[in-house]
This record gives C-alpha cells, sequence and structure tokens, in this order.
C-alpha cells in the first residue's frame, strides 16, 4: 500500500514538471507578473512622481446635436498611456517576448470619466485588453459614447458654428497622485472623424486645466467646434419662403373686381406662419439669443400683415360711392404719394395741376434760352394743352357738384316723401294729402363748351 502511494506521488510530480515545461514564454510572463500584484494600489514611480497618464481623445463621428435640449452625443475613441514599473520584464529571460495583452479588470487602471456627463448611460469603459510592453508601460484604447450638455448659440442659424467642451478628470484622485496631459495633435484627433450629413468638425483642441474645489484636481478639456451644413436648410425653408414673400407683391397687380386680394394675402400670410413654427420647433426654448431668421420671418410676416391693411383699404376705396365723398384730397396726401412716392417709384409726377405744368414749361425755356436754343419748339400747342388741361379740371369739378347736388336732391325727396305718408296716415281724413315741392328730376349741370382759339405767340420767359 505504501509503493502505491509512493508510484502515485512520483507520478504526479513528473506531470506537473512536464505541463510546466510545455507553458509558453507569454504565459509563464503574465503568471509572474500578475502574482501578488494589486490591482487597487496606484503605480508608484522610482522618483517618488505622481503617475502620469497622457489622455489622447479621437473624434470619430457626431451622432446628434439636440438643439432643444441642447446635448451632444457623440462617438469618441480614447487612448490612456502611463506607466507601472510592477509590470516591466526583461525579454530575454521569456525567449524574446517583448508585449502582452492583460485584461483591464486584472490590473490597475484610472478613474478618469466625463466630469460634464449628460447621460449616466453613457461614457461608460468597454473591457478592451490593455497593451503592456516591456519598459512597463500601458496602452489602453477603448470606444465610448459620450452625451454631454453643448450650449448652442442660434443667432446665424442654419450658418451657425457651435462649440462643445469636453471636460475628463479623475473622480478620487487629486493633482498630488495623478497627472493628466494631452500630447496628441489636433491633425491626429481629427483623422478618424467620419463624415456627417449635418455637422463638419472645425477643430479638436485640447488643454490641460486644474480645477480647485476641496482638492486640486487635473482634467483635460477637449473643445470640439462643428459647423453646419446649410445646405438643406437653404434648400428646403430659406429659398421656398423667400419665394412666398415675393408672391405677396403680386396682390398689388390683382385687380379689385376679381375679389381674390384678401383671399390670397392671407394664404400667404398662413404660410409664413407655418415655417416660422417649423423654425421655433428647432430652436432651444431660450430667450438669451434669438435666431435672425426668425426675425426675418416675424417681419415678413408684419408685412404681409400691413398689405392686407393696404388692400382692405383699396378695396372699400374702389366700392365706397363717389357721391359719399364730401372732401378733396387733402395737401399732404397729394404730395407724398402723387409727388415724393412717384417720383422714388421712378414714375415722375402724377399731378394734373397746370400752373405747375406752365411752371416747369416756363424754366425748361429759360435754361434753353441761355444756352441759345429753343426749349419749346411749338408755343401755342403748349398753351393750348394748357388750357385744355384747364377746361378737364372745370369740367370733371362741375361734374362732381353735379352728382353731388343730384345725391341732395334725392336725399330730400326720399325724406319728403316719408314724411308726407306718415303725416296722412294719420290725419288722412281731416287734411288732404300733401305733396312734395321740390322737384324729384336730378339737376343736371352741363359743363360749360369753351372754344379755345390757340394762341400765335410764344410763351414769355
Amino acid at each position: 500500500m505504501i509503493l502505491i502511494c509512493i508510484i502515485l506521488l512520483v507520478s504526479e510530480t513528473s506531470g506537473t514538471l512536464n505541463n510546466e515545461s510545455q507553458l509558453t514564454p507569454a504565459f509563464r510572463l503574465t503568471n509572474e507578473l500578475l502574482d501578488g500584484y494589486s490591482k487597487w494600489q496606484i503605480p508608484i514611480l522610482e522618483d517618488g512622481q505622481s503617475t502620469t497618464i497622457d489622455y489622447q481623445l479621437r473624434f470619430r463621428n457626431v451622432i446628434q446635436l439636440d438643439q432643444v435640449s441642447q446635448m451632444l452625443t457623440s462617438l469618441v475613441s480614447i487612448s490612456e498611456v502611463w506607466r507601472d514599473p510592477r509590470l516591466s520584464w526583461i525579454p530575454e529571460d521569456y525567449e524574446g517576448v517583448s508585449q502582452i495583452r492583460l485584461k483591464p479588470t486584472s490590473i490597475w487602471t484610472s478613474d478618469v470619466i466625463l466630469y460634464n456627463n449628460g447621460d449616466l448611460n453613457t461614457g461608460i469603459r468597454y473591457g478592451v485588453s490593455v497593451k503592456v510592453r516591456r519598459d512597463g508601460t500601458l496602452r489602453w484604447s477603448y470606444p465610448m459614447l459620450l452625451r454631454s450638455p453643448c450650449l448652442v448659440k442660434v443667432t446665424y442659424f442654419p450658418f451657425d458654428t457651435q462649440s462643445c467642451p469636453l471636460t475628463f478628470g479623475s473622480w478620487t484622485y487629486p493633482a498630488e497622485r495623478l497627472n493628466l496631459s494631452n500630447t496628441l495633435s489636433e491633425e491626429e484627433a481629427k483623422k478618424t472623424f467620419q463624415e456627417n450629413g449635418e455637422w463638419n468638425l472645425m477643430s479638436l483642441k485640447g488643454k490641460t486645466v486644474i480645477q480647485t474645489d476641496l482638492y486640486s484636481y487635473n482634467t483635460v478639456v477637449i473643445t470640439a467646434v462643428i459647423q453646419r451644413r446649410y445646405d438643406y436648410y437653404l434648400v428646403n425653408l430659406i429659398v421656398p419662403f423667400v419665394i412666398i414673400v415675393m408672391l405677396m407683391a403680386l396682390v398689388f397687380l390683382v385687380p379689385v373686381e376679381s375679389n381674390e386680394k384678401i383671399g390670397l394675402g392671407v394664404t400667404t400670410q398662413l404660410a409664413m406662419v407655418v415655417y416660422l413654427l417649423i423654425v421655433s420647433s428647432m430652436m432651444p426654448s431660450t430667450s438669451s439669443e434669438i435666431p435672425l431668421l426668425g426675425i426675418y420671418f416675424m417681419g415678413s410676416i408684419m408685412i404681409v400683415a400691413a398689405t392686407l391693411v393696404v388692400s382692405v383699404c383699396v378695396i372699400n376705396i374702389d366700392t365706397v360711392n363717389i357721391t359719399e365723398l364730401r372732401k378733396p384730397l387733402p395737401r399732404f396726401i397729394r404730395s407724398f404719394f402723387l409727388q415724393k412716392l412717384s417720383r422714388f417709384l421712378a414714375m415722375g409726377d402724377l399731378t394734373s395741376d397746370p400752373h405747375r405744368l406752365r411752371e416747369k414749361l416756363k424754366k425748361r425755356s429759360r435754361k434753353s434760352d441761355k444756352r441759345g436754343g429753343n426749349g419749346v419748339k411749338n408755343p401755342a400747342f403748349v398753351m393750348e394743352t394748357l388750357e385744355a388741361s384747364k377746361v378737364q379740371d372745370m369740367g370733371q369739378q362741375m361734374q362732381y357738384n353735379s352728382r353731388y347736388i343730384n345725391s341732395q336732391i334725392s336725399h330730400n325727396t326720399n325724406v319728403s316723401t316719408e314724411n308726407n305718408s306718415k303725416e296722412t296716415t294719420k290725419s288722412s281724413q281731416k287734411h288732404p294729402p300733401q305733396q312734395s315741392t321740390i322737384d324729384p328730376r336730378p339737376f343736371v349741370i352741363e359743363p360749360p363748351h369753351i372754344a379755345i382759339e390757340p394762341p400765335h405767340n410764344a410763351i414769355d420767359p
């Protein structure tokens, strides 16, 4: 029995020696490095300095920039590089092995997180292996989905540029124990960026900032500057709205008799309101900044509203009876619309005042005489034109007076007829019915026919 036990013990010992001789050098190296290794202890360098981590961030894509909630969702690739003297070895002792891979759960890793994290479900580091070199340098590269606040500036929407900072730092180790740095160049950080349909990555700059609270913490602030691609908004939002505003000018060309002035104006204004609602739904609910595009939309709606008011006034003037116009056009309105505004619109002077025309002809004749020429080649024709315009104005005024008198006579006749009918019903037996003494026939004043002979002398300048 004792002999059998000795034989079994010898066989097990020889098997174990054979298995150890069959292990790879990398496996033996890993077992020896992790034997007695404490992953809860931060690496201590030979000179007693704090552990330095080179924190490198490469931007991969902009997933979404929610302008209403002002949150940026991005996909990045992060690399952490530090040195741990406990994980160094001599390659010749392990058949020239100079690099191995270890699980991040088996060694010490930093607790660097995103300070301005907007979602607890993002910013998680995935279990990617850590590369370990022979001198104890470790490199841990992993992808990360970030969701961070980003103050959206909407003044120049959709031609805007946004700046979104990302702040990384240790949650427990102060600056005396853990130091963060960023040595990655901007060109290298932008190489991995994938083309986005809405945003372009303009710059990606990183800097080290020490934040002082109860303790001093070393942080790395990486600022991503992104620019919006405005082609979509230009084709689907701005150009259609400008066309609608230009169509609003056609309201003044629509005849009053068609009864479509107000309908066209209201339809155009409703379309503008819809576009304004689309823009407001894209913007954050803040009063700090108002987009210039929204101001333009609101101003256009106000202009359209003013156009509707003018159209209503035009329709009212067109439908009112001319006999109800008791007063002539005020002088300042006549001067503003028929002289100043008409000149501004390159329509010339629209007034038909013969005295003003006479003064113009005299001034032109004086200028021509000073130059040695004749300003008016046919003065008789000019005088005939002036006198004819006078007669035309007199005829128009007399026709207006005639219509006004006829309207007053008709009004008095109707009033007298109503009074006589009332009195007749009250005293039909005692008094005979009264008849109106006013002739109901309209009193028409014909304009005089003035024969004008053209003078045979020139205008005296």
